[in-house]
């Protein structure tokens, strides 16, 4: 058999063996879905949005400003090769959000 179909096949085998499990234990996924869009702000005002990642003894943050049609009208980002917990990138994420309201 060619590689493709053997790893096809593996792929295949799992998947019914975790559906399987699904059904006789408690999920391991969730079944509920959440409603994650974007909201927009109310007339004549702006929302900022922030996120954080960390990988490899890296953080990365940025923040993005959009008025209340979800124009952009600012965003900014810093990288700092620090590793540190993710609690931490987010209040980094934070300070950054306030510094783009302060610009």
């Amino acid at each position: 058999m060619d590689a493709p179909v053997i790893i096809w096949e593996r792929a295949h085998t799992l998947s019914k063996d975790f559906r399987i499990y699904n059904l006789t234990e408690p999920a391991v996924l969730s079944t509920n879905s959440i409603n994650r869009n974007w909201k927009k702000p109310p007339v004549g005002s702006f929302k900022i949005n922030i996120d954080a990642t960390i990988s490899n003894g890296c953080r990365g943050v940025g923040a993005v400003a959009r008025d209340h049609d979800g124009f952009v009208i600012g965003g900014c980002y810093n990288f700092k090769e620090k590793a540190m917990d993710i609690t931490w990138a987010e209040l980094d994420a934070f300070k950054e959000g306030l510094k783009l309201v302060r610009d």
